[in-house]
């Protein structure tokens, strides 16, 4: 866990089990586990928050689990395409327009 989050060394470990307890009474001790074994920042979620959790929480556990990875990758991927729109107007060259036709006439 300590790999995939380091943060988590700076929560308060007071929290831990009282939140995974509140995550059991809600998903099932072993689902709450797994969940907490995908998204470890869970941990840092104070018990009476914990208790309010929904299906959401476990979804985004899954989420945060496949995308941890890419993490990187995907920051940079997503600044970039948000940058188009501001390269093509100091360009003037519409790139999106251009990429659309070239992918239609194919």
């Amino acid at each position: 866990m300590t790999k995939d989050l380091p943060a988590i060394l700076a929560f308060d470990k007071r929290n831990f089990k009282p939140t995974l307890m509140e995550f059991g009474k809600i998903f099932g001790d072993q689902e709450a586990k797994e969940m907490v074994m995908r998204n470890p920042g869970l941990l840092a979620v104070k018990p009476e928050d914990a208790a309010d959790a929904d299906d959401q929480t476990m979804k985004f556990s899954y989420i945060v689990a496949k995308t941890r990875p890419a993490g990187p990758y995907l920051l940079y991927g997503t600044l970039g395409l948000l940058t188009i729109p501001v390269v093509e107007e100091i360009s003037g060259v519409p790139f999106r327009a251009n990429l659309l036709k070239s992918i239609l006439s194919l």
